[in-house]
């Protein structure tokens, strides 16, 4: 009985126990699938930031701030834009998709964001600044929504900087380069001269077609000149021309005129790969006013040309100017008119550095000079030829490479590893300056003529310090150098050095028929120029005479009141 009782209270036990379990089990599993306690579903859209972004370029904006109970996903539109845009969406329904503002202004982009049967919307503001401006005179259109693509340019490059004059009260534009197309931008096709260039601003031509067909002409009629830039201006791969053909003028017909700047050493225009034309006798290609730095140089390898056509110049200050720089490289001056290349007067304070440049006389012309220099300037000739209209013996001739027309205290020229040839005249011709030539080609002077003329020497010194180490002087029917100063007796204002017995001149003088110096200063003068060092054309040790018609008979001639000449320690000539 008793083991009844155990066995039927162990069985209730188990009973109850596995009843409790299965009501524990039954909660768990209600609990788990009932789904009373899920998340709700849910999504913020999020497009960005504002932002800056440039007309023409790819902007882009990013959704990736955007959250949701699940995948979230995209749905991109331009919701608002400038008038007449027509840009579009690149892939839309990504997280960050890109397009190409092709107007300045704002452009709104909507972003709509889903997940889990949710959508939520944002919106982001780009706003497009146009820093480019395009322009072709053959298929451009000169509209109000002209010009900011290269497929929609304008037609005149008046429009143009018309356009890019609303700089300071429109913000969304801040243009500073015009791109200029192929094509002829006259008057006929709608251009207004004179052309005004200021401001920071780079105007460059299509480097893929002749910079000649990007063609900036003036009319044939007497007025200002073509074109007129301010200090920032950049010119590049372009030919300007002033088409005034007249003889006579009121204005200043020159092809570009550069305004006075703020401060030299800050103010500066850079004219490349550039060709300027001239027309008119009296038309200067470059004119300047004050306080410029003026850079005239090759872009890409293509060198820039000053083309005188025969008529005009290739420089000179219209009116009293100072403080100018021109740094001329890599460029080449030529076809000149009978004022010559480079003329200087009525300024002050004025640099000319000229590196790998040839100036060329032109044909049919007098010619003056490749520089005419009737004021101070500070001149380097480096790597540069000055030459007769084809480079050659028989070619057209400036009279003169340099030419002093007064006296030039202060005036320093140096001439560095370059080539004068092939003047009609002297090739320098100084009065009280400095002018030191160094390793440096002087030749064919005079050559046009048959016989000896003591005239025009190839360097004429009439007064001022003479610097000469390592120059040859060829084929000359004149003398090579000509020492007509100091004027005053032992003046020590001014001293001639040929070579030193410390810094031997290295000088070579080859078929000159005159004398390859001739001392013909007077006034008592004592002093002893040194000439130490150099090759003679006789091929030995120079001869002295003193008798200037005896230059057959010796290679140095010293007037009986002009000092003397050491050629050695122990060879000297009085």
């Amino acid at each position: 009985m008793l083991n009844k009782i155990t066995i039927f209270g162990l069985f209730l036990s188990l009973t109850v126990l596995f009843s409790c379990s299965e009501s524990g089990t039954g909660s768990d599993t209600g609990s788990d699938g009932g789904g009373d306690n899920s998340p709700t579903p849910f999504v913020t859209a999020d497009a960005g930031n504002a932002a800056d972004a440039v007309v023409g370029f790819e902007a882009s904006v990013d959704a990736s701030g955007s959250t949701g109970s699940s995948t979230v996903s995209y749905s991109w539109e331009i919701s608002s834009r400038p008038e007449n845009s027509s840009t579009s969406l690149g892939n839309s329904s990504s997280e960050s998709p890109s397009f190409i503002p092709d107007l300045p202004g704002e452009y709104e982009l909507t972003l709509t964001a889903s997940s889990d049967g949710e959508s939520d919307t944002d919106q982001v503001v780009i706003s497009a600044i146009a820093k480019r401006l395009f322009v072709d005179a053959n298929s451009g259109a000169d509209g109000d929504y002209e010009g900011y693509m290269p497929d929609s340019p304008l037609k005149t490059i008046t429009k143009a900087l018309s356009v890019y004059g609303q700089n300071d009260e429109n913000a969304f534009l801040d243009i500073d380069s015009i791109r200029v197309a192929e094509g002829l931008y006259d008057e006929a096709n709608g251009e207004s001269f004179p052309m005004g260039f200021a401001g920071d601003l780079i105007v460059k031509g299509d480097q893929n077609v002749n910079r000649d067909n990007i063609h900036i002409l003036s009319p044939d009629v007497d007025r200002d000149p073509a074109i007129r830039i301010g200090e920032g201006v950049t010119l590049r791969h372009i030919h300007v021309e002033n088409g005034y053909t007249g003889g006579s003028y009121n204005a200043d017909p020159d092809a570009v005129y550069i305004w006075s700047g703020t401060d030299m050493s800050t103010s500066t225009v850079v004219l490349e790969d550039i060709t300027i034309t001239m027309n008119a006798e009296e038309g200067v290609s470059i004119s300047t006013g004050s306080n410029m730095t003026v850079d005239i140089r090759s872009y890409n390898g293509n060198r820039s040309l000053i083309d005188g056509n025969n008529i005009g110049r290739a420089y000179e200050n219209r009116f009293n100017t100072s403080n100018i720089t021109l740094n001329i490289e890599d460029t080449d001056i030529s076809t000149m008119g009978d004022n010559g290349a480079f003329q200087v007067d009525d300024i002050n304070n004025l640099t000319i550095n000229v590196n790998n440049a040839v100036f060329e006389a032109g044909v049919g012309h007098v010619n003056p000079s490749a520089f005419e220099l009737s004021d101070a300037v500070d001149l380097t000739l480096e790597n540069s030829t000055i030459t007769s209209s084809d480079g050659t013996e028989s070619g057209d001739r400036f009279k003169y490479g340099i030419v002093m027309t007064n006296a030039q205290p202060n005036s320093n020229i140096e001439i560095l590893n370059s080539t004068i040839q092939y003047t009609q005249w002297s090739a320098i011709l100084m009065r009280e300056a400095v002018v030191k030539v160094t390793d440096s080609i002087i030749e064919g002077v005079l050559t046009q003529q048959s016989g000896v003329n003591l005239a025009y020497d190839a360097i004429r010194q009439l007064d001022g310090t003479l610097v000469v180490r390592g120059t040859t002087f060829k084929d000359i029917n004149t003398s090579a150098i000509d020492i007509g100063g100091p004027d005053l007796p032992n003046d020590n204002n001014f001293y001639v050095d040929l070579g030193t017995d410390q810094d031997p001149g290295n000088n070579t003088f080859q078929n000159v028929m005159g004398w390859d110096i001739q001392v013909s200063r007077s006034g008592e003068v004592e002093t002893e120029i040194p000439a130490w060092g150099n090759s003679w054309s006789n091929g030995g040790t120079p001869r002295c005479r003193q008798s200037i018609s005896d230059y057959d008979l010796g290679e140095i001639y010293v007037n009986d009141q002009g000092g003397s000449l050491r050629y050695s320690a122990s060879g000297v000539c009085n």
